[in-house]
């Protein structure tokens, strides 16, 4: 992160505008997945009005740091003071709609992370991620153990950068298994599918290279 020399009145005034900062409903539905998630303007909603009565805005810009396009974020004050962070933007092909959806991702993301909007269920995210891998979200009636949120939420994060044609292969294999998502995979098919989406993916990233 990066910020001006002095942040002290910034400071006091982000401690103020925080606990006016609502919670980001996930309010857009992703229908292969059967989940939601916060887009960027319900996202910019939650914090508009709690920022602006104490003197901050938020300006987020593309630029590049040598040959790689990033994204950065910068939070200011009424008195100059400013703090920003940069993220780098990864599509995973080189056409609009790729780069489009990974700009749109890392701006809500940023926007977010910098200035201090929770998303709901955000909590329940971050229990499930510091568990071990390892870790069994077990059946009713000694079922076999599905996978867990924070596993299920990688694959989707893996799945949204691949081919329609491979979403669709991979649509037609949750079928297979008589599941409705991904959220429901056994623990014993995480690793297997993980692997395919990661070949899939250097695949894709291999073709674009050669072109």
């Amino acid at each position: 992160m990066n910020q001006s020399e002095q942040i002290n009145e910034l400071a006091t005034a982000l401690t103020k505008a925080q606990p006016n900062i609502k919670p980001a409903k996930k309010d857009k539905s992703n229908s292969f997945f059967k989940s939601k998630y916060a887009d960027f303007p319900t996202i910019w909603n939650a914090c508009e009005k709690a920022l602006n009565d104490e003197g901050l805005a938020v300006v987020q810009a593309l630029g590049f740091l040598g040959n790689q396009l990033v994204l950065t974020t910068k939070l200011m004050h009424t008195s100059g003071q400013w703090i920003s962070s940069v993220a780098p933007i990864l599509p995973v092909k080189s056409d609009p709609q790729a780069y489009g959806s990974a700009i749109s991702y890392m701006k809500r993301y940023s926007l977010a992370a910098l200035v201090g909007v929770s998303v709901e269920d955000e909590d329940d995210d971050g229990n499930c991620a510091s568990q071990p891998v390892a870790a069994k979200q077990t059946q009713p009636n000694g079922a076999e153990p599905l996978i867990s949120k924070a596993q299920a939420d990688h694959l989707e994060t893996l799945l949204e950068e691949c081919d329609e044609e491979f979403v669709g292969n991979v649509r037609k294999y949750i079928a297979s298994l008589k599941i409705a998502s991904l959220y429901q995979l056994p623990l014993a098919k995480y690793e297997s599918i993980k692997v395919r989406l990661q070949n899939r993916l250097a695949k894709l990233e291999h073709e674009e290279v050669a072109v």
